[in-house]
């Protein structure tokens, strides 16, 4: 699929006034999404990366066009 792109990083960092969290997604080209979320919508997107990562096929990871696409080039699945 031409239009489907990768992700690159996924971050989460506090917020400085101590409230909500900022989430912070980027692709493999460059493109940034930066939003708010609270705790509990975190966790939620954190059990659905794991779930991802759970269901993944294991075998060849030196083929990165196989691996899941948030996991960036060069890291392994532990």
């Amino acid at each position: 699929m031409p239009d489907t792109k990768k992700l690159a990083r996924f971050l989460v960092s506090p917020s400085s006034d101590g409230g909500d969290p900022h989430i912070v997604i980027e692709l493999e080209d460059g493109f940034r999404l930066t939003f708010t979320a609270s705790f509990a919508r975190v966790e939620d997107m954190a059990d659905v990366l794991d779930d991802i990562l759970d269901a993944a096929i294991p075998g060849d990871v030196s083929d990165p066009d196989h691996m899941p696409a948030f996991l960036q080039k060069g890291r392994s699945q532990v």
